[in-house]
């Protein structure tokens, strides 16, 4: 029962009894975040198997949104991806609008643990993003990447899963692996 409890499964609630917990991949992020601080020279592995998961849904499960999305939904994509081409050009960070954006681009499917798994994935790298050397991020090239998913969508054709995967490699390309100093400095 303690286990259960602890997993989020359950709930204990003193003279009242034992109820089924709400689903929550809490767990999760906290077991990853844990991981990732713990040991400094897996914690680069970790993120770039993280991402990789990421890359093998999103690029695998775009695919079968395109003819789900209505022109309400792909307006409000339109709308994400304007503010982050704005922001891009100034050279201002976008990391809400990007994970909104993931967000409303798979809810049409109907799978909420499909959205809740994404959603973990981005709690786990919001948490960790300090521990990591990442080479600086150019917001106007990932507004494109955001751009050409869309349009791929939008147009319903298959190219979608290309440009989701350039996207993710756009991101893997950024995470650096720790130099001895920088490991030392974090153990």
């Amino acid at each position: 029962m303690k286990a259960l409890r602890s997993l989020g499964v359950i709930e204990a609630r003193h003279g009242s009894g034992t109820y089924v917990g709400i689903f929550s991949l809490d767990p999760l992020v906290d077991g990853l975040d844990f991981r990732i601080r713990i040991d400094v020279t897996q914690n680069v592995q970790t993120i770039r198997e993280l991402l990789e998961i990421r890359l093998v849904l999103e690029s695998t499960l775009v695919a079968h949104v395109a003819p789900e999305h209505t022109p309400k939904q792909l307006a409000r994509l339109d709308a994400l991806v304007a503010t982050m081409e704005r922001r891009g050009a100034t050279g201002e960070e976008f990391s809400k609008e990007d994970r909104v954006f993931h967000e409303v681009l798979f809810r049409p499917l109907g799978n909420t643990l499909v959205v809740t798994l994404f959603r973990a994935f981005w709690d786990v790298l919001s948490r960790v993003r300090a521990e990591l050397t990442l080479s600086p991020a150019n917001p106007t090239v990932t507004a494109v990447d955001h751009r050409r998913i869309l349009d791929a969508i939008a147009a319903g054709d298959g190219p979608a899963a290309a440009a989701m995967t350039v996207h993710f490699s756009g991101i893997q390309s950024r995470i650096q692996e720790p130099t001895p100093l920088t490991a030392g400095a974090r153990q």
